[in-house]
């Protein structure tokens, strides 16, 4: 999308712009006939997409506010009224807007009041969106190719789209699902499958491929057809399922549990099928047998590469003019080394096998892999003051669900002051969606307790997203993609002693010795400030990194 159009949209949904960069806008608004055009259709777009999510349209009410006036009124005359009625209720909900408005000719204005009337219609008309906390939801689209989808398909999902229990019917295509505890499913049509929990899932029809990590969160995944069931045992395996005729299945890696299931769905025969091993569950005749089964019957887990990274070259000198401690971007590493931003400041020491891949426009970060789950990053030095405000910034893109710690600040004693990682199934101590950030904050700094801030909403994986957790004064603020996801009031504030800065790893000496909590997937732009950031300065810099969710922000302003 083009910068200006993006900016203009967040002027829009009312997000935060510097002075000049509204100057700039006006000027291409006054200038740029196309560009105005453009705006109009993207504030149409939006209007319409809040309309087609509405739980049940609203026309008949539309219609009776474009016809209040009574059907012997010139319809130019009603438009008028109604455009007046709009005009005013933009300018009471958008302030940034108004300045922007000021510019326009007569008939885009006209436009574009109209296409924000009908969007600020239905998002205050609408009901509020249910809370993630009270949704069962499974895990999230991260791939889709060629879907065709059938009529009778409860669930019609498109990248990105949020998983909940329900039926899966593809007549064709190919279409991955990442769940919340690190499952990844790849289903390839035609096929029925029904997702009914995070450790269970039916198949009706359909080829199948599954891939549970060894950490996964969960060791009891199943998946069951007519008359046979597989129970991962720490798995890579492809599962076909025809109308006619037994169940197959070869084991990629690890180890499955192959059962044959009686009327009832208990469990009459079972057999553990070990590495590069196939078998034919035939529940016909209540038997397992080996069989030669070439690789190319099954459906192989197709790769996933993250998203470019689509930062702005005005980002490091955007976060270098607020002043940090500490800012290191990935570019460069020497001796073990990644050099700090600012001289005569710690650079982090390189602990075990990372990579410092291009992720977008030449600009590399910090990569961990899934196999080396004890590699991390830490400071050379501590920071010797951090019983204050604080700001934690950076961008990470995660390849899977599962509890990985992305940033922390450790004492001499292995205990956090702050910590925020990634979750996956819901631990037996706290209570929280998994699939969502958390932030805690431990002051004096332990291994426990503390003040926890879980997100709102979750994260995607292959995806960038910014973050900032802070503590500004007495209140502890987690935001994601410009947007604030979560704030509570912190403790008061104390002195603590140095922290030094951890990244990839939940501790040095985690206990249990495996809860490692170690990073699959990509981290860059690492600050840490001795202050709080505005929220005016998030939302830009999430802007500059291309994280800043547009559409979460319009969502919430109109809430209010």
């Amino acid at each position: 999308m083009d910068v200006d159009l993006q900016d203009f949209l967040i002027a829009w949904s009312g997000g935060p712009l510097e002075e000049s960069r509204l100057q700039a806008l006006q000027e291409r608004l006054r200038t740029d006939a196309v560009f105005r055009r453009e705006c109009a259709r993207q504030i149409h777009m939006l209007g319409m997409l809040k309309t087609v999510q509405a739980p049940s349209p609203r026309w008949l009410r539309l219609e009776e506010e474009l016809r209040e006036a009574g059907a012997v009124e010139p319809l130019a005359e009603a438009e008028l009224r109604l455009e007046d009625r709009v005009m005013a209720r933009l300018v009471r909900s958008v302030e940034p807007w108004r300045r922007l408005l000021r510019w326009l000719p007569p008939a885009v204005v006209t436009g574009l009041v109209l296409a924000g009337g009908l969007a600020l219609f239905f998002w205050q008309k609408s009901p509020p969106a249910v809370p993630l906390h009270l949704r069962e939801v499974l895990g999230v689209v991260v791939q889709a190719q060629d879907v065709v989808w059938d009529r009778a398909s409860e669930l019609r999902l498109r990248v990105d789209d949020m998983l909940e229990p329900g039926w899966l019917r593809l007549r064709s295509g190919r279409i991955s699902l990442a769940l919340f505890n690190g499952v990844r499913l790849h289903v390839e049509g035609p096929a029925a499958v029904q997702l009914r929990s995070l450790s269970y899932v039916y198949c009706e029809e359909g080829r199948l491929a599954v891939h549970v990590p060894p950490q996964s969160e969960i060791k009891d995944f199943t998946i069951a057809s007519p008359g046979a069931a597989i129970r991962d045992m720490g798995t890579e395996f492809g599962f076909n399922v025809s109308r006619e005729g037994p169940v197959e299945v070869l084991v990629f890696r690890g180890a499955a549990e192959a059962s044959v299931l009686a009327p009832n769905g208990t469990t009459l025969r079972s057999e553990v099928l070990p590495e590069q091993t196939a078998a034919r569950v035939d529940a016909s005749r209540g038997v397992i047998e080996p069989g030669q089964l070439p690789v190319s019957r099954f459906v192989q887990p197709p790769r996933v590469d993250p998203r470019p990274l689509a930062l702005a070259p005005d980002y490091p000198r955007a976060v270098l003019s607020r002043s940090p401690w500490a800012y290191w971007r990935f570019e460069t590493v020497a001796e073990g080394k990644v050099p700090n931003e600012l001289p005569d400041r710690p650079a982090l020491r390189v602990h075990g096998q990372v990579q410092f891949p291009i992720v977008g426009d030449g600009n590399r970060a910090v990569r961990f892999e899934p196999k080396q789950a004890r590699a991390y990053l830490e400071s050379e030095e501590p920071w010797l003051n951090p019983g204050g405000d604080y700001a934690l910034e950076f961008l990470f893109s995660s390849e899977q669900y599962r509890n990985s710690a992305l940033i922390g600040l450790l004492n001499t004693e292995d205990q956090h002051l702050a910590l925020v990682e990634l979750t996956a199934r819901d631990p037996e101590h706290l209570v929280h969606k998994p699939g969502t950030l958390r932030y805690v904050h431990r002051l004096p700094p332990a291994t426990s307790g503390g003040i926890n801030l879980f997100s709102t909403r979750v994260f995607f994986p292959y995806r960038w997203h910014h973050i900032v957790a802070q503590r500004k004064g007495s209140r502890l603020e987690m935001w994601i993609d410009g947007v604030l996801a979560a704030a509570a009031q912190a403790d008061s504030p104390r002195m603590a002693p140095p922290c030094r800065v951890l990244l990839g790893r939940l501790r040095h000496q985690p206990v249990p010795p495996e809860d490692v909590r170690g990073l699959a997937g990509h981290l860059d732009e690492v600050a840490v400030y001795t202050q709080a950031l505005p929220a005016d300065v998030i939302g830009h810099h999430a802007a500059l990194a291309g994280c800043y969710d547009v559409l979460e922000h319009a969502s919430r302003q109109a809430r209010r």
